[in-house]
Formats: C-alpha cells, sequence, structure tokens
C-alpha cells in the first residue's frame, strides 16, 4: 500500500507540473488538486465519510 500511495502522489505531481507547463493557473491547478487530496487523506477539503 505504501508504494501504491507513494506512486499516486507522485503521478498526481507530475500531472500537475505537466498541466502547469502549459499554462493553467493556480485555480484550475487547485481544482485539480482539492478533490485528489480527498482521495489521499480522507479529512481533507470535508471529504470525509461517516
Amino acid at each position: 500500500m505504501p508504494a501504491a500511495l507513494a506512486g499516486l502522489v507522485q503521478t498526481l505531481r507530475q500531472g500537475l507540473s505537466a498541466r502547469a507547463e502549459l499554462g493553467a493557473g493556480r485555480e484550475e491547478l487547485l481544482e485539480v488538486a482539492g478533490p485528489a487530496l480527498g482521495f489521499i487523506v480522507p479529512t481533507a477539503h470535508g471529504s470525509a465519510r461517516r
């Protein structure tokens, strides 16, 4: 599981970097990063399911 999580984080980082290089702005990147963080840390951004 730790290796899979590390792979997910690395993929997100690379994807966000590529989008930024192609001209994506801060708001667009945050729209992607917010939900992605919710998958990694379920309590982030109100994504906790009770």
